[in-house]
């Protein structure tokens, strides 16, 4: 035993603590002064209670701006050398106080809890352990730090060393949580024993909540925070035979949630939801008080929770974007953002601007460039050692100005002179700079991540910048490998590297190869293959974080090796005709405004059967590792691994249920996940496999047919169509550049009416008139020219299927064996069937595709073509015709679109000309569950709707009252209940959406400002909505793998039957007669001379009937659209005569129990429970934007108010111009 000298050893290392505790004094008072600072600057910006939205990202930034250059000005820049000096001197003197009696350690225990907070509240968690294991040993009998020790093994992934304290401490800890982390260690590491372990480690979990929830003490919140947690990684695991696992997001909301209610009850001023600017976050207070200073267990409890809140908050929005829910991420980003800010901590502040800045790299929609240059400028300044404030548009102080002058600039200005000079404007680090940056960098493995991470961030994730992060991970893990050896108390040992430095890693290889793909970049070999060998490497260090990783970089990879191109000729992208004229000034310029489609390029073709044995070697293992990736982890809705596998499956695969099956898997990712957190556990919203989907499949109805048009991997449009009496049919029909030129064309045309509507200038009534009927004609031609040069011959594919007869199929046998299986049977079918809809030679075309697609020789695709008139008659002979009965006219095609194509009137291409019955639909999921919710609920479709029990709400921002006026006069008729020119009582629409038959909403947008994101989610909805504003229904496409920004996911977790809104920015007057006709044709008028089921109109033929009254049709009549099932008037309501009413009655009963009665889906498709959130959820996303009353022709409409006819107008003669009042399309 070393023998210590009384008078000079002990005289050192008391000075040594006394060191550490002054330091650490120091550090809490400058951070003191700091948070001071930045809770003034709060204060200017926001007041005393600021509401946060979008715009605060701006606003943040200038914050940020703020924090950093008083960050630079102040002594915390001192930080990284003094917490080295201080932690070297603990090291230096452990050993000597382990001999010491209890008393004395217990008093120079305090030295390693307070370095330890230091440690823990800046995110260096690896000394931070070290030190907290330190004092475990030198106060043994602290339960409390022991258990925070735990926490944060198992949080990094320090799975072996957790294991081995907790034996040593078993006898000192409670029993639950002895038992909780037996459990999850035992799941980890023993794959065997995962489904026992489950269902233990989900009973104990059950146990601590509910005894936490009894005592509501900060301890037992920290168990529920901690269990939860744990609960949150099991679903990373593939596959468990009868085993559903938590979902992942529900739990880390739990979780977090705990963790913010423990730092709301301490120090309600870093409370992520106390938005109350007054409220201090100053941490001196709280550890420092007046009455003397906090415990040693305190300040290590504090820094504990601190760390907890912030890690799992950034878990938690990073779970957000990777489930492609972008609403509930956005406003975690800037909840995150805003508490860091408040809490002066500098990785805490970069961490936020990194996840912004990603979230903003990853959604690609009209606001991302905007923020990606703001958030870009924000990185560089704050990483700068000469930090500057952004200038504010009014300056606060205006007599300190001149002052500031120097140090004060547009960062903007600043970052695109330093890009222009071709240089890399961060920080570059230096081991000769003493600056912040680099003393955190050398010093703390957690800032050198982030410090990387924004680096890949500003270079956009380029092949450079990715080879470099791959050295430079070498670097920082044996930088830090050092200090892992401390903590395991062994230097021999080779630790793995930090987790998040694992997980910036792994982020970075997703979007590096992501931006490869979309940039339509060639296989590079050894230079990439060497950085994604790295990369798999690094991310199955600990596969219960970062098995998602490893799946989507696998992914990738095989998608850049093995492209698997489809070289079809209409699959050729297209050269890209720029605009002939930009604007629209008069009629005259219309047909001069929109080029037609460019040209495809002509290929020729070549009809090899096969591949070499190389390739087709190649193909087997792809289809293994594929089909392993699938049924393994069928439960992961994980965005970019699922939305690239399976679309990359469903375009390559030869089996057609396996492809149909996988495309709609591929979809509607976000809200899949948000029912899935609602219900709480995986999967409920999938379906297991091809063989569960072809059994749904084959239940549809009859009358039930679904169209899918979905966006591949490679950006191609692909359109997959669904029958009970069909083999999936799936065709590409677009290359991706076709679809641009599209949508740029179309929402070209949208822009300008809209322009031209808002500032008519010095335009005549009969001026203003005549050049928007213009558009509209002009947008008739497109939409003609898209069902042409788009769709082509795969057009009919959109038109509804129904089941053939003995001689059809017969003839389906015939060409089935003619082409030696290459077309198959339900292609086949549907071939023949679509000869009563399609001309001869427009059958033809679409026959060429498939034997391009199988690559069918000359020979037997000449006997094919002959077949025309036989196939034709055969489908007569069957008693099939275009138009021969009722039920084959209202037979539904439910189009299932991409959010990149879901603004474009689809209704509204010739081929539906004569077929008004069309619907929309968010998800086939949801489909499915809705007929299985439906069969449960005895209802039946056509939906049986009395319009009498009906709740609106009209103008509830008072500012429409033309809308107003003529709505009121309108709604006397019926009997319905609502609220006029202001918002309504939340509790009352969800009465109204549960209770009643249907909601009308008359107002700017789809209403989410008054009728909220949360209200609708949270009810049982039973009402069919009508959201006639300006977009209600618009989805705004954000990348692949999102499902856009929409309100009707909201609805579709509501399950609510039917939607029907606009699609973009429509005329008041027009709207409003659109729906009183739509309304009275559906509702109140009874078809004449029509008996049975047919006597009342179906919604999607009173849809078509306003779209031909429409003033302008297609910029009026085509923006309303109906997601959901068919709907009528229930019988009572139109038809007074007892007897028709009975009749009809009974035809709609039979008629629909006849549609209904096949559909027996499996049982996951009614496991929808409705069920509110937990009282203590945080909310899901902020208010939106308000939008301003319009009160000047200056502001965009919900739809313009009416302008009169130009009958009722002055004359051209006459130098009037029409007046208008715009309505913000702002939700």
């Amino acid at each position: 035993m070393r023998i210590i000298k009384p008078n000079t050893d002990k005289e050192k290392m008391t000075k040594s603590m006394d060191f550490i505790n002054q330091a650490v004094q120091r550090y809490l008072e400058d951070l003191d002064e700091l948070q001071k600072q930045m809770h003034e600057a709060f204060l200017e910006e926001f007041g005393k209670n600021g509401m946060l939205d979008m715009n605060s990202q701006a606003k943040f930034a200038r914050l940020t701006s703020k924090f950093s250059h008083f960050h630079a000005k102040g002594d915390l820049r001192k930080l990284p050398k003094t917490l080295e000096i201080a932690y070297d001197l603990w090291q230096k003197h452990k050993s000597e106080i382990l001999i010491m009696n209890s008393e004395e350690r217990r008093k120079l225990g305090r030295a390693p809890t307070r370095l330890a907070f230091v440690y823990l509240f800046n995110g260096e968690f690896i000394k931070a352990l070290a030190l907290i294991l330190d004092y475990c040993e030198i106060v043994k009998e602290d339960i409390s730090a022991k258990e925070v020790a735990l926490k944060w093994l198992l949080y990094l992934g320090e799975t072996e060393l957790a294991e081995q304290k907790l034996h040593n401490w078993e006898s000192r800890l409670s029993q639950e949580m002895v038992k909780l982390i037996q459990k999850y260690i035992g799941f980890v590491k023993n794959r065997d024993q995962r489904a026992e372990m489950v269902q233990k480690l989900l009973k104990i979990v059950e146990e601590i909540k509910e005894i936490g929830l009894k005592k509501k003490s900060f301890q037992s919140y920290e168990h529920i925070s901690m269990a939860s947690w744990m609960l949150s990684t099991l679903a990373s695991s593939s596959l468990i035979s009868g085993v559903q696992f938590p979902d992942k997001t529900s739990q880390l909301s739990d979780a977090s949630g705990k963790a913010d209610s423990i730092i709301r009850n301490k120090i309600d001023g870093l409370s992520p939801f106390q938005f109350e600017n007054t409220r201090s976050a100053s941490l001196l207070e709280y550890l420092e008080p007046k009455s003397g200073s906090r415990s040693a267990t305190e300040y290590l409890s504090v820094g504990s929770s601190i760390a907890w809140m912030f890690e799992l908050r950034k878990d938690l929005t990073l779970s957000y974007i990777n489930s492609a829910q972008s609403r509930e991420a956005m406003s975690a980003l800037i909840v995150n953002w805003r508490i860091a800010l408040k809490s002066g901590c500098f990785l805490r502040i970069l961490q936020s601007v990194n996840l912004t800045q990603y979230y903003w790299n990853v959604i690609n929609d009209g606001d991302s460039v905007n923020y990606r240059s703001i958030l870009a400028a924000t990185s560089v300044n704050m990483l700068s050692p000469d930090a500057m404030i952004v200038r504010c548009s009014t300056p606060i102080n205006e007599e300190n100005q001149t002052k500031k002058k120097d140090e004060t600039m547009m960062l903007t200005e600043g970052i695109s002179d330093l890009s222009i000079a071709g240089s890399s404007p961060l920080h570059q680090i230096s081991k000769t700079c003493y600056c912040f940056t680099c003393a955190m960098y050398s010093s703390s493995s957690n800032f050198a991540s982030e410090y990387q991470f924004a680096s890949m961030i500003y270079f956009n994730f380029n092949q450079q910048a990715m080879s470099e992060f791959e050295k430079i991970f070498i670097k920082i893990r044996e930088n830090t490998m050092k200090y892992q050896c401390i903590l395991h108390g062994d230097e021999k040992i080779r630790p793995r590297p930090p987790l998040n430095l694992n997980i910036i890693f792994g982020i970075s290889a997703i979007r590096w190869l992501t931006l490869k793909i979309e940039g339509k970049e060639k296989y590079d070999g050894p230079a990439s293959k060497k950085i994604v060998e790295s990369a798999l490497k690094i991310v199955r260090y600990v596969p219960s974080r970062t098995k998602e990783l490893f799946l989507t970089i696998s992914q990738l990879y095989r998608q850049i090796e093995h492209p698997q191109n489809m070289n079809l000729s209409w699959m050729q992208p297209i050269d890209n005709r720029p605009f002939l004229k930009m604007s629209i000034e008069s009629a005259c310029d219309i047909f001069r405004a929109v080029s037609p489609f460019g040209k495809s390029k002509k290929i020729a073709f070549d009809f090899e059967e096969n591949g070499n044995g190389e390739e087709l070697d190649v193909k087997n293992r792809l289809k293994k590792e594929l089909s392993y990736d699938m049924n393994r982890f069928n439960h992961t809705l994980y965005r970019e691994w699922r939305s690239q596998l399976f679309t990359y499956i469903g375009r390559t695969t030869s089996d057609q249920w396996e492809a149909a099956y996988s495309w709609i898997e591929s979809t509607s990712i976000g809200t899949r996940n948000s029912l899935q957190q609602k219900i709480g556990q995986t999967g409920s919203v999938t379906i297991e496999s091809p063989q569960l989907f072809r059994k749904c499949v084959e239940k549809m109805a009859n009358e039930m047919t679904v169209v899918q048009i979905a966006r591949a991997d490679d950006g191609n449009i692909y359109l997959i169509k669904l029958h009970s009496d069909r083999t999936p049919i799936i065709m590409p029909i677009a290359h991706e550049t076709k679809m641009m030129e599209m949508m740029k064309k179309f929402q070209h045309l949208l822009m300008e009416d809209e322009r031209i509507s808002k500032n008519p200038g010095n335009r005549t009534a009969e001026q203003f008139w005549e050049t928007r009927k213009a558009i509209d004609a002009r947008m008739k031609s497109l939409v003609d020219e898209i069902q042409k040069n788009f769709l082509g011959c795969a057009a009919a594919l959109l038109l509804p299927s129904t089941k053939l007869g003995r001689k059809c199929l017969e003839n389906a046998a015939r060409y089935e064996k003619c082409t030696k299986g290459a077309i198959r049977i339900g292609e086949a079918k549907e071939l023949i069937y679509l000869t009563t809809k399609m001309t001869e030679n427009e059958w033809k075309e679409l026959l060429d595709r498939f034997g391009e697609m199988r690559k069918i020789g000359e020979k037997e695709m000449n006997m094919l073509k002959s077949s025309y008139h036989v196939c034709l008659n055969s489908v007569k002979n069957d008693g099939i015709s275009s138009s021969s009965s009722i039920s084959q006219q209202n037979n539904y095609s439910y189009l299932n679109i991409c959010p990149e194509l879901a603004q474009f009137c689809w209704e509204k291409l010739p081929i539906f000309s004569n077929h008004p019955y069309v619907c929309r639909v968010i998800s086939i999921h949801a489909l499915f569950c809705q007929l299985e919710t439906l069969r449960d609920s005895n209802k039946e479709v056509p939906l049986q709707i009395d319009v009498q029990k009906a709740y609106y709400v009209l103008d509830p921002e008072n500012n429409l009252g033309e809308t107003k006026k003529r709505m009121m006069e309108y709604i006397k008729k019926f009997q319905w209940e609502g609220t006029v020119g202001a918002a309504p009582n939340q509790s009352e629409v969800v009465g109204a959406l549960e209770n009643k038959d249907a909601f009308f909403y008359f107002g700017h947008g789809s209403g989410s400002k008054h009728v909220t994101r949360q209200t609708i989610k949270q009810s049982k909805c039973n009402a069919i909505s009508l959201l006639m504003g300006c977009g209600s229904v618009k989805t705004v496409p954000q990348g692949i793998g999102f499902d856009g920004k929409s309100v009707l996911q909201d609805y579709v977790v509501a399950k609510c039957p039917l939607v029907v809104g606009c699609l973009w920015t429509v005329t008041d007057g027009e709207i409003d007669r659109y729906l009183m006709s739509m309304v009275d044709d559906c509702f109140v008028r009874k078809c004449e001379g029509k008996e049975g089921i047919d006597k009342l109109r179906q919604l999607s033929e009173a849809m078509e009937t306003a779209k031909s009254k429409s003033k302008l049709k297609f910029l009026t009549g085509a923006s309303v659209v109906m997601y959901g099932f068919p709907i009528v008037s229930k019988p009572e309501s139109v038809i007074s005569s007892k007897s028709d009413e009975m009749r009809v009655a009974q035809t709609i009963d039979g008629y629909n129990r006849k549609a209904l009665s096949s559909i027996n889906l499996p049982q996951q498709f009614s496991e929808f429970p409705i069920s509110p959130l937990p009282s203590n959820a945080p909310p899901q996303s902020l208010s939106d934007s308000t939008a301003s009353a319009a009160k000047s022709p200056k502001f965009v409409p919900r739809r313009l108010r009416q302008i009169p006819s130009a009958e009722t107008l002055p004359t051209s003669s006459s130098s009037a111009t029409p007046t208008r009042v715009l309505r913000s399309t702002k939700k």
